[in-house]
Parts: structure tokens; sequence; C-alpha cells
């Protein structure tokens, strides 16, 4: 499965390239976003894990969209989720105002996801 980004659209398509890039699935982004990137990666996502048995969750993905404030009467948003790349299933999400403008995302870690943590995500 190959997951790509159209800012255009503010869409999120995942295609199924053994199967002659059939769509799976599809996600909405924010309508208004300046822009919407996808983060996937961090120090801990790795092909081998500590016990040689695969990665750590390599599958799941964070979308990112900025929002642009209106004048001065409301602040910019910064709307994120985390999602399984493979099923496009929301783990997590949320929409947070900024005080300035994102000029850099960088996946430092990983964050344990456990049920009851509901805002937690691996990206």
């Amino acid at each position: 499965i190959s997951v790509l980004l159209s800012e255009r659209l503010h869409r999120i398509i995942a295609l199924d390239t053994a199967r002659k890039g059939r769509v799976v699935w599809s996600m909405n982004l924010h309508p208004r976003a300046s822009w919407n990137k996808l983060v996937h990666g961090g120090q801990f996502v790795s092909l081998n894990g500590p016990h040689g048995n695969g990665g750590v969750h390599d599958h799941e993905m964070l979308a990112l969209s900025y929002v642009d404030g209106d004048s001065s009467a409301s602040s910019a948003l910064v709307e994120w989720k985390c999602f399984d790349g493979t099923s496009g299933k929301v783990f997590s999400s949320e929409t947070i105002p900024v005080s300035s403008s994102v000029v850099q995302i960088v996946p430092l870690r990983t964050s344990i996801h456990h049920a009851h943590e509901a805002k937690s995500c691996r990206q």
C-alpha cells in the first residue's frame, strides 16, 4: 500500500500497488489548510526490533494540517490525525490553536499507544 497526499484536494489516498493502484481508503483533511504534511518514522521506528521480530508499528502515520488565522480575530490552527496507513483507521486527532507558524516537523521518538491514552500517537 502506498499512502499519497494531495495538498490541492486536502486529501490522503491509499493505493494498493499490488492490485494495479486500487484505492483502499481515503481521508479528508482540513478544507482551509494552507498546507498538509505526512510524518512517518522516528528514531525508534526500525525494521529490526530489539529481539529480531520486526518493526515498531511502522504503519502508523501522522497527518498535519496548518490553517492560517483570519486577520486578528482568530489564531492559526494545527489539525493532527494519528492513523493506520494500511487501513485508514484514525487512532486519535485534535485541532489546536497555535500562536506562530510551523516551519519544520521532525519525528524524534515514538510514544506509547495504550487504549487508555486517547491522545497518544507513535509518530
